[in-house]
């Protein structure tokens, strides 16, 4: 069968946070260079920490809440704009609101409550446009609705009340996406859910069209390329293929249908749009799509006896990964350059139909990291170069069948991969890959 040998770096763990039992860190995310995230270090509860990847450097921010936890994985995912950090986090005075941090305790601060009292406004959807903060939020007066920050209490408002009043128009599944100066949302009127635009003003808040009377666009798989953005919509009466492809440049005459598909997941690689989706002769596989109906194509039939489903379409240059199911190998790793004879399988990591389930795919420094299962090692961390031989466990870091984690939160912190393992001994922890060359796991080549 061969072996593998390849040089990697060996992955430490960064820091013991709760010597008693774990501390399952999670919204692992890069401010310029240094890693934020929340965690339990077993006495203050979940907190925010910060890591520079030493043991030394890896504190908590602020206990936040001395009352217990200041967030839970269910909270908005934090935002960086410029070196501060925005996040929804909970004193045990105010409810779930919007703090900041710039990484000092004195700079960890609640910006607003914008939901006066122990009740939440529950901020979140955060994303940056032209510097400023917008999200959605709720307030006892204007119900959940599209909101703006700088950072600072008299800088915190409501954008507008779409819906007059307590009648919420933003929801969780609204998908606040900036493209190019301009803010698209979905966005419930009262009657149906819409497609919107925003510019952060009321004025510049509107409907874009109502798509189809009746019909629903689906914000949770926004994608753009340049000024255009890509989305699916319900059809209205349900049939083989309930959901199409659109895109909109933000104008009426410019939202238009591009190809009756159904799409899952989009991946932009330039000027061409990669995506997961399903028409009725094929099930669910890869297809790319330049915006035009001729130009939306079916690259490979993967899987003819069924669906593919490929996810976590992640590239590295010209290539992207992800994984997929052929029917025949399980759910593995494979790659496509955008052709169907470029598109293949990298890697029979579990040999036979029973898959290794390849996730959290994340390139750093050229490389792919993912998280997958042999069938021998349990689920175990992974890099691979895009070639059979270059594909391989890093490190067995909870020895024997164990899992090192049910969700790895892998980071790319600067060309730096963090993430939180079990070694079978401490818990969950803080791990990164370290600074000594190694051989990764070495072991008979499945």
């Amino acid at each position: 069968m061969g072996y593998v040998q390849a040089v990697g770096r060996k992955p430490v763990m960064v820091k013991d946070i709760n010597p008693s039992g774990g501390t399952s860190p999670f919204f692992l995310t890069n401010v310029n260079g240094v890693l934020y995230f929340f965690a339990d270090d077993g006495s203050h509860g979940w907190e925010l920490w910060k890591s520079n990847g030493t043991a030394a450097g890896t504190v908590m921010v602020k206990d936040i809440n001395p009352s217990g936890d200041s967030i839970f994985v269910g909270n908005a995912f934090p935002l960086p704009i410029s070196d501060t950090l925005y996040f929804t986090a909970n004193d045990g005075v105010h409810g779930h609101e919007l703090w900041q941090s710039d990484g000092t305790a004195g700079g960890t601060k609640l910006v607003a409550d914008i939901n006066p009292g122990v009740e939440s406004s529950n901020a979140g959807q955060f994303v940056n446009l032209n510097d400023m903060l917008y999200f959605g939020a709720f307030n006892a007066m204007y119900g959940a609705e599209l909101w703006q920050s700088n950072g600072t209490l008299a800088g915190t408002k409501i954008v507008t009340d779409i819906n007059s009043g307590p009648t919420s128009s933003f929801f969780t599944d609204s998908s606040l996406t900036s493209v190019d100066g301009t803010l698209f949302f979905v966005s419930y009127t009262g009657k149906f859910l819409e497609l919107w635009k925003s510019d952060g003003t009321a004025g510049g808040t509107m409907l874009v069209k109502e798509v189809v009377p009746g019909n629903l666009p689906s914000g949770e798989h926004f994608s753009h390329i340049d000024n255009i953005i890509y989305f699916s919509v319900e059809k209205p009466i349900c049939c083989p293929i309930p959901r199409e492809l659109w895109k909109s440049d933000g104008t009426t005459i410019g939202t238009e249908l591009v190809k009756d598909i159904h799409p899952y997941e989009f991946h932009v690689i330039g000027d061409t749009l990669y995506l997961s989706a399903s028409d009725s002769p094929h099930g669910r596989e890869l297809w790319k799509s330049d915006g035009t109906l001729p130009g939306t194509v079916l690259i490979k039939d993967i899987n003819p006896l069924g669906s593919s489903a490929p996810l976590f379409l992640t590239h590295i240059n010209e290539v992207f990964f992800f994984s997929a199911d052929d029917g025949s190998h399980g759910r593995e790793l494979w790659k496509s350059d955008g052709t169907a004879d470029g598109t293949m399988l990298v890697k029979d990591i579990n040999p036979g139909s029973a898959g290794s389930s390849p996730e959290e795919l994340l390139e750093v420094n050229g490389l792919l990291y993912f998280t997958a299962d042999n069938g021998t090692n349990g689920r175990e961390l992974w890099q691979s170069d895009g070639t059979t031989a270059g594909t391989v466990m890093v490190d067995d870091i909870n020895p024997g069948a164990g899992d090192f984690a049910p969700y790895a939160w892998l980071t790319n912190v600067n060309g730096e991969l963090f993430f939180f393992a079990d070694d079978g001994v401490n818990g969950l922890e803080l791990w990164r890959l370290g600074d000594v060359a190694y051989l990764p796991f070495i072991g008979k080549n499945h």
